[in-house]
């Protein structure tokens, strides 16, 4: 796969986890195929549109191929993938990669605010505000009682 092709794959990629958030290979593989459905159905599609051209050439990829360019764009926490910096919040990304690493030290386990705070304190070094714990949390993670656990990643109800 030429770097070109691999650009243009990210970009769908991302476009992909922007709306899920959470998403398995499986679910990925199934956002870029309606991708090149939606787009190719479209009336003024450029039949040499590169994101569409890359997402099919990702579908035809071996999966391995398809996982290194995905894992250049996301995080795998326990086979499902999360953006590496947030398409809403950016501005919250050094919060969103210490959630991300509690996630993947979890194994799919609760996450309790105290972990994310008192690893938010020793890292940033700072206090975190309610408001930015609420959006990278709600962002990736399902409240379940006072514990958060990653998205299911499948493209289900929450």
């Amino acid at each position: 796969m030429s770097d070109e092709t691999q650009a243009a794959l990210s970009v769908a990629i991302k476009e992909v986890l922007q709306v899920h958030k959470v998403c398995t290979f499986q679910l990925i593989c199934e956002g870029l195929r309606n991708l090149t459905v939606r787009k190719s159905h479209q009336p003024k599609v450029d039949p040499k549109n590169k994101k569409l051209m890359a997402a099919q050439l990702g579908l035809e990829a071996p999966p391995e191929e398809l996982q290194k360019v995905i894992t250049q764009v996301a995080v795998n926490i326990d086979g499902s993938y999360v953006l590496i910096s947030s398409p809403d919040h950016p501005e919250h990304d050094q919060l969103r990669n210490i959630v991300i690493q509690l996630l993947q030290g979890k194994n799919k386990g609760p996450l309790k605010k105290a972990d994310v705070t008192t690893a938010a304190q020793a890292q940033l070094g700072r206090e975190i505000s309610n408001n930015e714990y609420s959006k990278v949390m709600n962002e990736i993670c399902v409240s379940k009682g006072s514990a958060w656990y990653l998205k299911s990643g499948d493209g289900g109800p929450k």
